[in-house]
């Protein structure tokens, strides 16, 4: 992956994948959590599928 490519997919995660929250986020380990990565999101993404794969 070329380093374009990559700064490409970051932007593409901060912008479709990345949330902070004020409220905590309840993690399926039953950890709390202030932010919230959703991967789904960015590999919905017509670019972000192409630089994921």
């Amino acid at each position: 992956m070329l380093d374009q490519e990559r700064a490409e997919l970051m932007q593409i995660i901060r912008e479709l994948s990345y949330e902070q929250r004020e409220v905590t986020v309840t993690l399926a380990s039953g950890r709390k959590s202030n932010f919230y990565f959703d991967g789904k999101q960015t590999t919905l993404h017509p670019r972000g599928s192409v630089l994921v794969a």
